[in-house]
């Protein structure tokens, strides 16, 4: 095939450019026809000619790890998607018990479907890492897909971030 490329390469250029006319050449086998002008190859031929076959090998290669990485990477997009979801909603002060902050939160049907919708992914990452293959051993692990909302609200009093702007030294010029 590698040895076939430049010839369809050099054949197609000259159809796309109009160049019909053969001139016969006589050979020891009979009379071949071959094209007059062959040098008029553009090179972007030859690289499309090289260029797919590599494509085609990164793009299985490639759509092999996604399919085995996807459920990894669904759980790392709903954590990060849940913490900036959750951190937009900041309360208006840093003494706002959590209660409250959850009725906050729970108040807003636009707030409801995004935590749902977080929930729904992390179930989906649980099922598809496990494949369900020990029931009895992996469906209770389905009750861990609120706990990265849940670890949000424990943890959310300790990252103020002006306490953490207090905290942090001046680099000096």
């Amino acid at each position: 095939m590698i040895i076939v490329r430049p010839i369809i390469a050099k054949i197609i250029a000259l159809v796309a450019r109009g160049v019909h006319r053969f001139r016969r050449k006589p050979s020891a086998n009979g009379i071949v026809a071959v094209a007059t002008s062959l040098s008029v190859c553009n090179r972007a031929f030859y690289a499309a000619l090289y260029f797919y076959p590599a494509l085609i090998a990164i793009h299985a290669i490639s759509a092999g790890l996604l399919y085995y990485a996807f459920p990894y990477v669904i759980v790392l997009g709903s954590l990060i998607s849940n913490a900036i979801h959750l951190s937009g909603a900041v309360p208006e002060s840093n003494e706002m018990a959590v209660i409250e902050y959850i009725r906050g939160l729970f108040s807003k049907p636009r707030n409801v479907c995004l935590i749902l919708g977080h929930w729904i992914l992390n179930a989906y990452a649980i099922v598809s890492l496990t494949e369900l293959t020990k029931p009895a051993l992996h469906v209770p692990l389905l009750a861990l897909t609120p706990v990265p909302f849940l670890f949000y609200l424990g943890t959310m009093r300790f990252t103020n971030p002006e306490h953490v702007k207090m905290h942090i030294p001046r680099i000096q010029r």
